[in-house]
């Protein structure tokens, strides 16, 4: 039979109301989704600032950007304490790798992660966000919780009135754990054939790591003498098709979370030595993108 609405199970009413309410509220997680204060210096050839309030978690900033192309954002830095955890090479670069965690391609905003995009629980998936409302030290007794925060756009100066906005999604003030930090580097001057990578990611634990090429054949990755990666272009897209992931063009992407597990990171501190062996099949310079887990600010700061 159909219930009244003043018959539904869910009503709070007569004694059971407090204790319900009490069942309610414990089991309630609200989702902060709300503007950022307003970018300052958005014009064509300058570099645009945000500045974002401290004392919430953040899981996500989607940036929604009008009178600018994706390409026509040059460069997009998140830092905290005055330290650049974030880089992106430009809106283009950002929305390729949403796209490769499986988002839609940019279509007027495109978000930067601090949540891990896509794994099977929420725990994995928020294992990441960024907390900084609740004072957290180090084992010394130094804070470890972000004291501000902000993101930066750089605007090529071909953008016609550029507008940018940034729209948070927060949850309640939590202790400053690990985050995602994404940094730059690059392999110079690559020759066909094998080329080797000295202790890139020692002492680190690794999230990904995204070769910018479209002529790798073949990547392997060791620690000390014990090969834990090893796949061809051809090996890796499979896998992570068959996983969470969707490949891209001219990004070849060793993601220890292809399969939806959050705790199936490499953590290399300990290691002697990690040794890369990239395979290409023309001589270039190869950028890479380094992504770890690691604290949120420097271990003392």
């Amino acid at each position: 039979s159909i219930r009244r609405r003043d018959e539904c199970p869910c009503r709070l009413s007569g004694d059971a109301a407090p204790g319900r309410a009490k069942l309610m509220t414990g089991i309630t997680r609200p989702v902060y989704r709300r503007y950022a204060p307003s970018f300052s210096s958005v014009t064509p050839g300058a570099t645009a600032r945000c500045e974002i309030p401290v004392g919430m978690t953040e899981h996500q900033w989607l940036l929604v950007y009008g009178g600018a192309t994706l390409a026509q954002l040059t460069g997009i830095r998140v830092i905290i304490d005055e330290r650049v955890v974030m880089a992106y090479a430009s809106g283009t670069d950002l929305d390729t790798d949403c796209q490769f965690l499986g988002m839609p391609a940019a279509n007027g905003s495109v978000a930067i992660m601090f949540d891990r995009y896509g794994l099977k629980n929420r725990p994995a998936v928020e294992f990441a966000a960024l907390g900084t409302g609740i004072v957290s030290l180090d084992g010394a007794g130094n804070r470890q919780t972000p004291n501000n925060m902000r993101i930066e756009v750089d605007i090529d100066a071909a953008a016609v009135l550029p507008t940018l906005e940034l729209r948070l999604k927060e949850t309640e003030p939590q202790p400053s754990g690990l985050i995602l930090r994404r940094a730059q580097t690059a392999m110079p001057s690559g020759v066909v054939g094998e080329n080797f990578i000295q202790n890139l990611a020692l002492n680190s634990w690794i999230n990904r790591v995204i070769f910018k090429s479209s002529v790798i054949d073949r990547v392997q990755l060791k620690l000390d003498q014990t090969i834990i990666w090893d796949r061809t272009t051809a090996q890796n897209t499979k896998a992570q098709a068959d996983g969470i992931r969707v490949t891209q063009a001219g990004l070849w992407v060793l993601d220890t979370t292809e399969d939806g597990n959050g705790d199936e990171g490499y953590i290399t501190a300990g290691h002697q030595s990690v040794v890369w062996t990239v395979w290409l099949s023309a001589a270039c310079s190869v950028p890479i993108v380094l992504e770890t887990l690691e604290p949120a600010i420097t271990p003392g700061g």
